[in-house]
């Protein structure tokens, strides 16, 4: 077995209790880029 090879798979939901709108609309920009952003470097990101 020299050559295993394994993969993880995550998903992540995001959901407030009642679907209240709680994310403000003058930060909403940036905190989506920064979770874009998150999501770029783990897939760009190749370890060796």
């Amino acid at each position: 077995m020299a050559n295993t090879y394994h993969q993880i798979y995550l998903q992540t939901v995001f959901a407030v209790k009642y679907r209240a709108a709680v994310i403000e609309k003058d930060w909403r920009p940036k905190l989506f880029g920064v979770i874009g952003n998150l999501i770029f470097l783990s897939v760009a990101y190749t370890p060796g």
